[in-house]
């Protein structure tokens, strides 16, 4: 069950990415979910089982990419490698950290993959790139990552909360005192 969940898991993010993520643009801008599920699998499920969901979510955007196939794959394997990395060190210091990790990993996704492209088009309009490309598409991709990351952290304790049967008032507090911590 362990090898069957992230292959169904990565076949949907790319089939959902690939059709229906248009509606989901801001300003022209739509996240990568591919890049936000290697990374939160990653630090999720340490470097082994990030490596392999990685690797599993490249090889089917590149699929899907129809050009990019390598660059997709070699990205998003050493994207759940270097998240894995990452999760003993600096997950647990700040959630916030999640939300950068995603950020960095989606600059250089699209440094790499701009690179990949013809160079002569993007070399004058480098400023144009930067600043209403990449960076937007860095910054939705960092907020949604860690809005997902966060709520699959807290779905434990709000299910054992749940589960004894608490009131309102409970989850409120719990709540309180997970962002005044954050």
């Amino acid at each position: 069950m362990k090898i069957v969940v992230p292959f169904i898991l990565a076949g949907l993010l790319v089939i959902f990415q690939t059709t229906w993520l248009e509606r989901f643009s801001i300003g022209g801008v739509k996240p990568d979910l591919a890049l936000m599920a290697a990374c939160l699998g990653g630090l999720l499920w340490g470097k082994k089982r990030g490596t392999a969901f990685g690797f599993i979510l490249g090889y089917l955007m590149g699929l899907s990419s129809g050009g990019a196939e390598t660059a997709h794959l070699v990205i998003k394997t050493l994207v759940g490698f270097f998240s894995g990395q990452l999760r003993k060190t600096l997950i647990y210091l700040n959630p916030i950290i999640t939300g950068i990790t995603i950020a960095l990993f989606s600059l250089i996704q699209s440094l790499i993959l701009m690179l990949n492209t013809n160079l002569e088009i993007i070399s004058g309009n480098l400023s144009f790139y930067l600043f209403h490309l990449i960076l937007p598409e860095a910054l939705y991709n960092s907020l949604l990552g860690y809005g997902v990351y966060w709520v699959v952290t807290r779905k434990k304790a709000i299910t054992e909360i749940l589960s004894r049967g608490a009131h309102q008032d409970e989850l409120f507090s719990l709540s309180l005192r997970r962002i005044r911590r954050d």
